[in-house]
């Protein structure tokens, strides 16, 4: 069972979403219960971002925004791998699975409202499986039991660890949030989210091309010369 689909401007929606703010006595508790810690995808953002920031103006325009993203990816993963999280990759969408389907974790990029008690979207258009993703959160939520699969590997709710870098502040907010709606491609409404403590950063320049790796489904356009005979 689907949710009525939201008319008219895609900032409103008609959900009530939860945040936990990082200075809420529960919000330790409430990442402890996904089985994360605060530090942890601070940890994983700031590594992504610190990776793009030494990319020059030499490299491809796509590199900043793809090393942000891929380093995030990777250092999440090498966090969580002790505590037996999976990694799992399904046509290019990356997660970090918990070892006992409580959730699973991909990372986007958000809009400046990220990490505020705004309501933020996701910064890039998303593809396909972004859809499924939401979909079946919402099947989760709204479904009766028979419409839930049993299957282990369908179960867990799919998080969003997204990041924003505010240039006039200097700073990096991130939040784990679990999306709820998209309209067209873009998520704009969250059952829930958790925001975390921002993180100082400096970059002497925005992130040229500041996107996140080619969503979902869609493949990398990378030119291959044909070999001479």
């Amino acid at each position: 069972m689907e949710p009525p689909a939201p008319k008219g401007d895609p900032s409103m929606s008609p959900y009530v979403h939860k945040i936990t703010a990082y200075d809420d006595d529960d919000h330790a508790a409430r990442l402890a219960q996904l089985g994360l810690t605060a530090a942890q995808p601070r940890d994983a953002v700031l590594a992504g971002y610190t990776r793009g920031r030494d990319c020059t103006s030499n490299h491809p325009r796509i590199a900043p925004g793809f090393d942000t993203w891929s380093e995030t990816v990777a250092l999440l993963r090498e966090i969580k791998r002790p505590d037996g999280w999976m990694k799992r990759s399904v046509r290019n969408y990356e997660t970090v699975v918990h070892p006992e389907r409580v959730c699973a974790i991909a990372v986007a990029g958000g809009t400046h409202e990220t990490g505020t008690d705004g309501t933020p979207h996701t910064r890039t258009p998303k593809g396909a499986v972004t859809k499924e993703v939401v979909a079946r959160n919402q099947l989760l939520l709204f479904g009766t039991p028979s419409d839930i699969t049993e299957d282990p590997e369908e179960r867990p709710e799919t998080w969003l660890l997204l990041h924003y870098y505010d240039h006039a502040k200097r700073e990096i907010r991130c939040e784990l949030a679990l999306p709820l709606e998209m309209t067209q491609k873009t998520i704009t409404a969250w059952k829930e989210r958790i925001t975390l403590a921002p993180i100082p950063f400096v970059m002497d320049e925005p992130i040229d091309g500041d996107d996140d790796f080619p969503d979902d489904d869609e493949p990398i356009d990378v030119d291959v010369p044909r070999r001479r005979h």
